[in-house]
């Protein structure tokens, strides 16, 4: 747990509603499944008597509300897998985040216990993790499941990771970047983000660029962490994916119609 748990979780500035498309001509939208949030504020410290150390959590998950096998609520029980938790594949989501709170206590009890006991400050014990989610509407068949995570382990300073997905509000299958932004040239769509790397630090190329130490030891690629508008998606790095922690989040936008050869 010392080390940050890359599952970690939206940042306001990018979680911009783009409106809302009709359905096809002469039909209804199908109606959106109904979603619901469970929140959790709890604190625990590594014994009862233990009262200059603790580790707060604070949680903001939505979820789908329903019974049957649910793509999106799949992909929010696979944010909580780490190292010391694995989601059980039966659970519900309000089950599974109650159960990955317990193991996040559990794990932080026994590692400050055993800093403590060999010296470790009460700075260095003293954990904090907080986990808010969003929904980002773009259309009736499209929109964006938002997650931010701050997670302070007792370093210098704590991380906050931002994660996204695309879904279907109708049918909360998952979507990927070909589904929305259709058939799309992969290296095309690779040059526009490296691009837009490029013109947010000020640069002319991937060359000047490693030169500052982003895409240092990697190549360009396609991240992950997509935010869906109505012509466009942004495409986020998070600290340290491709730059030096300072650089901070990067956010670049591409529209669909330059992903594809024209």
């Amino acid at each position: 747990m010392r080390a940050i748990i890359a599952t970690a979780l939206a940042a306001v500035a990018i979680m911009t509603a783009c409106g809302n498309k009709k359905g096809t001509e002469g039909t209804a939208p199908a109606a959106p499944t109904e979603t619901a949030t469970l929140k959790i504020d709890t604190t625990a410290a590594p014994t009862d008597s233990a009262d200059s150390v603790s580790c707060r959590i604070q949680l903001s998950v939505i979820y789908a509300q329903t019974a049957a096998p649910c793509a999106l609520n799949d992909s929010v029980k696979g944010m909580l897998r780490c190292e010391y938790f694995t989601p059980k594949a039966t659970d519900d989501v309000p089950t599974a985040v109650r159960a990955f709170v317990k193991a996040y206590i559990d794990n932080y009890r026994s590692e400050a216990t055993m800093m403590l006991a060999e010296g470790a400050s009460a700075a260095a014990c003293s954990y904090q993790l907080i986990l808010s989610t969003g929904l980002v509407s773009c259309s009736d068949s499209v929109a964006t499941y938002t997650a931010e995570r701050y997670d302070f382990m007792g370093g210098a300073h704590g991380q906050t990771t931002f994660t996204a997905f695309g879904y279907d509000p109708r049918s909360m299958r998952t979507l990927t970047l070909a589904d929305v932004a259709g058939s799309i040239d992969r290296q095309l769509t690779i040059g526009r983000i490296t691009e837009g790397v490029a013109r947010h630090f000020g640069k002319k190329d991937i060359a000047a660029l490693r030169d500052i130490g982003v895409f240092s030891g990697v190549e360009p690629y396609i991240p992950p962490t997509v935010v869906y508008g109505r012509d466009s998606a942004r495409f986020v790095f998070n600290q340290y994916d491709i730059a030096p922690y300072a650089a901070g989040r990067i956010v670049v936008g591409v529209a669909y119609k330059d992903m594809r050869k024209q």
